[in-house]
């Protein structure tokens, strides 16, 4: 599954930069934390609709790979590129010219594109609807305004909505990223009915999971050791209480006095 690639790659980045993949995400593309999110969002979309775009760098490249490139241009989903790279010296310069085949073509068969539409509020109940969810959607929707706007505050607590998402995020006292996400939203228009536990500092998994333990009837689970973030629990919306989701709040700012 999804999560499972993802692991692979943050092991391959974590070996090669000492970094995680969301961490070198954000410093290679200049993105914020919500912006890293969307992108890894897009990622999974892109992955399981098969809409990839692959890009071949060669020194020459013959009349017949220019053939294959625009016949699998036309007849399928792939985006290939091929560029080809001319290296000269001149004068003690080096200079190269690349050349670009597989651009020029228009698609023929329908392709759906990421959609990154930001839905309102009703149209975001309106999916929780069909599985008889949309009042626990309306509370937590309401909850998401109230802590974004600063209506109720916990220490390190925040909370945002993003174009398929809503989310709470809690990060340490002077921290630079975020510490643990809750999120919850909806895929090609079928909502999701949990609110999943994001864990990117294993600084704090003990109090997470002590916190989930005493606020929630569910299940949770330490990461493994080599892993370095992950979902370590899921909460059915169909169980969402305000009162519930607060105390699990408090008792994760709590923490921060321990």
């Amino acid at each position: 599954d999804f999560d499972s690639f993802l692991l692979q790659i943050n092991n391959a980045v974590q070996k090669t930069f000492y970094q995680t993949f969301r961490e070198k995400a954000q410093s290679f593309f200049s993105l914020d934390e919500s912006q890293v999110e969307a992108l890894i969002a897009n990622i999974k979309e892109n992955l399981d609709e098969g809409s990839f775009k692959f890009v071949v760098l060669m020194d020459a490249i013959h009349d017949q790979l220019k053939d294959l490139i625009l016949y699998m241009n036309q007849n399928s989903k792939f985006d290939i590129y091929g560029v080809e790279l001319e290296y000269y010296k001149h004068e003690g310069f080096e200079i190269i010219i690349p050349k670009l085949f597989g651009s020029e073509v228009k698609k023929d068969i329908p392709t759906k594109r990421s959609n990154t539409t930001f839905i309102s509020d009703e149209e975001f109940i309106s999916l929780y609807k069909t599985i008889g969810l949309d009042k626990k959607i309306q509370e937590l929707l309401d909850l998401q305004k109230s802590i974004q706007n600063g209506e109720i505050k916990y220490e390190g607590w925040n909370a945002d909505r993003m174009p398929k998402t809503i989310n709470f995020f809690y990060r340490i006292p002077a921290g630079t990223r975020m510490s643990l996400v809750l999120s919850i939203g909806y895929y090609r228009e079928t909502p999701y009915q949990t609110l999943d536990f994001w864990l990117y500092d294993k600084d704090i998994e003990k109090r997470v999971l002590s916190a989930i333990r005493n606020s929630f009837s569910i299940e949770s689970n330490f990461l493994k050791p080599d892993v370095k973030f992950g979902i370590v629990a899921r909460w059915p919306i169909k169980e969402f209480t305000k009162d519930k989701l607060l105390a699990f709040f408090s008792s994760v700012s709590k923490g921060n006095k321990i």
